[in-house]
């Protein structure tokens, strides 16, 4: 019997690569426990690690771009350019 390659949700690490191309700021909750603010200015870039999920709000939909695990993320419309209570986490990736 072969072992299992697959992994247990939550279990392998999440990493998320933000990149901006204006000013843009950021509240995120990172497995729901630590809570970060920022912004970033245009060609910025921040890389945040979890186990679980991060839970974002975020301003400037349109100059944003999300990568997880090396996979582009599809950001949801937002009237305002405002997105709230972005969860990301395993189930987005292929």
């Amino acid at each position: 019997m072969e072992p299992s390659t697959e992994v247990a949700l939550g279990e392998a690490p999440l990493t998320l690569v933000i990149k901006v191309d204006e000013n843009s700021w950021f509240n995120l909750r990172i497995d729901d426990q630590r809570d970060q603010d920022f912004i970033l200015p245009p060609g910025g870039s921040k890389t945040i690690q979890a186990k679980i999920a991060i839970v974002m709000t975020l301003g400037n939909r349109r100059a944003t771009q999300l990568i997880l695990n090396g996979q582009q993320l599809d950001l949801p419309e937002s009237p305002d350019n405002v997105i709230r209570n972005l969860t990301v986490n395993a189930e987005q990736l292929n």
